[in-house]
């Protein structure tokens, strides 16, 4: 889960910011409504520039969410309301999650959270399964002459 991963995430990241980027798409449960609003609610934080406070509340809420716990953790963070309010239901963002939703049926993805280091899916995912990996997957520069 999440919660697990993201400070190994972020140790990896810390490790190497020039080499390693960490690229965050929603995947709503299909069977879940709820799952759908959450994607849709950290997609409209993020046109207000605020997904990962989103996120963050989000996961740390993690277990049985209803939309009013959405809207009060958009209210925590300081998003403009009307403006979210509006954009959960824009075309735009259901058109990023339903692309998302395709791209990860294409990858094989069937849910969350999943790594992928340079489209090679890390079944293994501990500290040093992903330093291993992403240096695996760093190019070595050549050595001066």
């Amino acid at each position: 889960d999440w919660a697990r991963l993201a400070p190994i995430i972020q140790q990896v990241l810390d490790q190497s910011p020039e080499t390693v980027r960490l690229v965050v798409k929603p995947l709503p449960a299909a069977d879940q409504q709820i799952s759908w609003f959450a994607a849709s609610a950290a997609l409209a934080a993020h046109a207000q520039g605020y997904f990962w406070d989103f996120r963050d509340l989000l996961f740390q809420n993690e277990g049985a969410l209803t939309a009013t716990d959405l809207r009060d953790i958009a209210e925590e963070i300081g998003l403009d309301l009307p403006r979210y309010h509006r954009d959960l239901a824009s075309p735009a963002i259901q058109r990023l999650l339903v692309a998302g939703i395709a791209e990860a049926g294409s990858l094989g993805v069937t849910g969350t959270p999943t790594i992928t280091i340079n489209q090679k899916r890390l079944e293994d995912v501990h500290f040093d399964a992903l330093r291993n990996a992403v240096e695996q997957a760093t190019p070595t520069p050549p050595s001066p002459q």
